[in-house]
């Protein structure tokens, strides 16, 4: 009986050990892995929308404005009435009526000390001006500056009425006063000669610069720096159209002016009258908004 026999021979091969781990190149690796997980969900995610919104008395809910202004300028004080209309947070329009005085910027006031009396050299009229004006206002830095603090300028035009009155009680007409030993004009009070006053019609125009100010945005409260221009076709004499003469042959303690035939005095041209007037002026305004 013959009997196959089959030798099966295996490769011995030796263990191969595991490769120790290096741990911080896997933590290295997670937080690669997780700098990019956070990555891809930040560029994932919207991007921020800016809302530009003005701030004010308009986004409040406020469309007019009432106020009264104290103003002081050139010629003196006075008063303003004023009414705004807001058409958006940054522009709006407004109409004031004012009444101020009007005079010679070239005037200079002495007052006596012992009895208080002022007198005005050369001056010829006083006077009254009652500008009625309309304009726009636009607001500045809007989105720089606090609401607390609105910054703004604005231009205004329209009609004005000028009234002048006598200063002095010029009883010859001559447009000087005399001030003479035998001969003296009084010069009138503020309240004396309206009734030879008369009524002048011009234009004006205004620009300012100011600032709204408060946290209490129904209130206004208003400080404003403005140049006033005024013009008038039919020109106003203010100052003393006239003066007497001198004569320049006259010898010490003679009388210094000339005089004609008669004795009366010879005048000479003096003072030109104006149609330009022109004033800075400051104003603070307060009042209430609807």
């Amino acid at each position: 009986m013959l009997v196959w026999t089959t030798s099966v021979a295996f490769a011995q091969t030796d263990p191969v050990p595991d490769e120790p781990l290096n741990t911080e190149e896997n933590e290295l690796n997670a937080q690669d892995q997780n700098s990019l997980s956070d990555q891809a969900r930040l560029i994932q995610e919207p991007a921020v929308l800016e809302v530009y919104q003005v701030g004010g008395p308009y986004t409040e809910g406020f469309r007019r404005s009432y106020s009264v202004s104290i103003i002081a300028n050139n010629y003196g004080f006075g008063l303003r009435g004023r009414y705004d209309k807001l058409l958006n947070p940054q522009w709006s329009l407004f109409t004031h009526l004012t009444l101020t005085g009007l005079r010679d910027v070239s005037e200079q006031t002495y007052t006596d000390i012992f009895f208080g009396t002022q007198v005005v050299p050369n001056k010829y009229k006083r006077g009254l001006s009652i500008p009625l004006q309309a304009g726009a206002r636009y607001r500045l830095f809007a989105d720089r500056i606090d609401e607390s603090y609105r910054f703004f300028v604005s231009g205004a035009a329209g009609p004005v009425f000028a009234f002048t009155y006598p200063y002095f009680n010029d009883a010859d007409g001559s447009g000087y006063r005399e001030r003479f030993i035998d001969y003296f004009e009084q010069t009138n009070d503020a309240l004396s000669g309206w009734d030879e006053g008369s009524w002048t019609l011009g234009a004006v125009s205004e620009f300012s610069i100011g600032l709204d100010f408060g946290e209490d945005l129904s209130r206004v409260g208003r400080v404003e720096f403005s140049v006033m221009m005024y013009y008038y076709p039919e020109s106003i004499q203010m100052m003393m159209p006239n003066q007497p003469a001198i004569n320049e042959f006259a010898g010490p303690g003679e009388f210094p002016y000339l005089v004609d035939e008669f004795g009366a005095l010879v005048y000479e041209p003096f003072f030109d009258s104006q149609s330009f007037f022109v004033t800075p002026m400051l104003s603070f305004s307060f009042g209430t908004r609807r």
